[in-house]
């Protein structure tokens, strides 16, 4: 079983081990000498799983487009109205989307695109993303930026094909790695303007993405007056884990800002730099910023988003102790006693 699913996937392996029960218990019967009708049972179970083969899971909502396994998720694409989304593991969480028909997300995705006004306040030369998934943020910033140089950081050579294959990512300044960012950042990583951390695919989030350790090599990546940006999910009125990741980052950076996305996703980006910046700076910046195209997302986090800095709050996760497990299984079970 350890063999077969990582090599055959969930439901080979489950019809793997149904025709073997049912070959078993055939050879049992025989040997007790049953009658044939009771051979008809491990038929059937032998029958159920053919039957009922297929799709993994259904969509929990929209119309299904694609479904597979890989060594690390269950990936699935759906498309709701003119929108594709890419949903990994529970389904619940949209980790990328693609709308030919309009420019902006109106999600955390077209709010990476506000870092280098916590910076430097110039537009970006050359940006990271680690995390890339199906390349939204990719996009956006080749599609309102311009095609500058991106190095997109996946672990799963899976996802990229889906990124290729549904959500239009061919841009050619987007040099796609697949490979663990923490690895990635620590042995060839170059110098960036914006680092953009989009890895934390919740409930499953890679402690080792969350700690002081990683924000200190991330840094030492940053070109002067750099940002690195990090996208974190969370629940309706509970920002624990957007506390305890932004803390950490304080005891890298001496400025850390958070905006929280609007409308219907729920997610915080924070930004840290270690250039003198104040939430002043960054409005009058993004004001004025002459890409019109920002416009937009500008407003909306202005309106919304509910910029401001952050302080050191005590919390800071290190290799050696990020309860980011223990935190997230609290949030969750706060949201379900919060929902009834």
């Amino acid at each position: 079983m350890f063999w077969l699913i990582p090599t055959f996937g969930t439901r080979p392996t489950i019809d793997v081990l149904a025709v073997l029960l049912g070959v078993i218990s055939a050879l049992g019967l025989l040997q007790t000498g049953a009658r044939r009708l009771y051979l008809l049972i491990p038929v059937l179970i032998i029958g159920l799983a053919v039957l009922t083969g297929g799709g993994v899971r259904g969509a929990f909502y929209g119309q299904q487009l694609y479904e597979t396994e890989s060594p690390y998720s269950y990936i699935q694409v759906v498309r709701t109205g003119t929108e594709t989304q890419l949903l990994i593991d529970d389904g619940h969480a949209v980790h990328s989307i693609y709308d030919p028909s309009t420019l902006y997300t109106h999600g955390y995705w077209d709010d990476a695109l506000l870092a280098p006004f916590f910076g430097s306040g110039a537009p970006p030369r050359r940006v990271a993303l680690v995390g890339l998934a199906g390349g939204t943020v990719a996009r956006q910033i080749t599609a309102i930026d311009g095609p500058l140089p991106i190095d997109g950081v996946e672990l799963d050579p899976k996802i990229v094909d889906v990124g290729r294959r549904y959500f239009g990512m061919t841009e050619r300044n987007l040099n796609v790695i697949v490979a663990d960012g923490r690895y990635w950042m620590a042995t060839t990583a170059g110098q960036y303007d914006v680092i953009f951390v989009d890895a934390y695919r919740q409930p499953y989030i890679p402690f080792y993405l969350t700690t002081r350790e990683f924000f200190d090599s991330a840094r030492a990546h940053l070109r002067p007056g750099g940002v690195v940006a990090i996208n974190v999910g969370r629940t309706p009125g509970d920002h624990r884990l957007v506390d305890a990741l932004s803390g950490t980052l304080t005891s890298v950076f001496p400025h850390v800002f958070t905006i929280d996305t609007s409308g219907r996703f729920t997610n915080t980006v924070v930004y840290a730099t270690s250039s003198p910046t104040s939430v002043d700076q960054f409005i009058a910046r993004a004001q004025q910023a002459p890409n019109t195209k920002l416009a937009p997302i500008v407003a909306d986090a202005l309106a919304t988003g509910n910029v401001h800095e952050v302080r050191p709050n005590g919390v800071v996760f290190t290799d050696d102790l990020a309860p980011v497990e223990r935190l997230i299984d609290n949030i969750i079970l706060g949201y379900i006693r919060n929902s009834g």
